[in-house]
């Protein structure tokens, strides 16, 4: 019986040094550390990414909200000073401008792990997309809440040549509105003549979004492959 245990371990030793000894662990001594330092700098390359894109979410959000608060202190008709003019002209400039920065942030993210990545830098693809449609369909959602059909787009206008907000109309293709739910709910506000005002709902919405991104990015920049 003591043989028998003493044949044991010795075999037992003599696969443990085997493997040591053998080219494959001396690979992986090799492969490990390299793939722990190829991770450590993704994941830093990751968080990098991801706060810009953190940060231009909150400055997109801090933006529209003032944008907002300084349109709906004048009434339909009312003329804007200069100045109150050229503050909101500049928001609407800025607005824009980072939401561009924003998917160009989004577009750029290194997703998944470094193997993933890698598989996207040598052959423009990932192993699996589903991470990065999502962020760009958030992206879209996001974008569309702020910009379709409202002021805050570069394609439409608050204020007339002489500078007086505009006066809507009962033309339902006409929407100058900040932010619209329904077809009915754009032609009462335009046949009460009255400026549509961003209410806590839609507020709720553009910061929920943006939050919902953020969070789809972190979780996505945690995966180790």
């Amino acid at each position: 019986m003591l043989e028998f245990l003493w044949d044991c371990k010795a075999n037992i030793l003599i696969g443990l040094f085997s493997f040591f000894s053998s080219f494959d662990f001396v690979k992986l001594l090799v492969v490990v550390p390299i793939y722990v330092f190829v991770q450590r700098v993704h994941n830093q390359t990751q968080q990098r990414s991801l706060k810009s894109i953190s940060d231009e979410i909150i400055k997109i959000n801090d933006f529209v909200i003032e944008f907002v608060i300084k349109i709906n202190k004048f009434q339909i008709g009312e003329t804007v000073d200069e100045k109150t003019l050229n503050e909101l002209l500049i928001l609407k400039a800025k607005i824009n401008s980072h939401l561009n920065y924003l998917t160009e942030n989004i577009l750029a993210f290194p997703y998944g792990g470094p193997l993933n990545y890698a598989c996207f830098f040598l052959f423009r693809r990932y192993v699996s997309k589903r991470s990065k449609i999502k962020s760009e369909s958030l992206d879209v959602i996001y974008q569309e809440t702020i910009l379709d059909d409202t002021i805050l787009s570069l394609e439409k206008k608050f204020v007339n040549k002489n500078n007086e907000l505009i006066v809507k109309t009962n033309k339902l293709q006409d929407r100058d509105v900040l932010f619209n739910k329904s077809h009915t709910q754009i032609y009462n506000i335009k046949k009460k003549q009255r400026l549509a005002v961003l209410d806590q709902e839609s507020i709720d919405k553009i910061v929920n979004i943006g939050a919902e991104l953020i969070s789809h990015l972190e979780n996505n920049s945690r995966k180790v492959f």
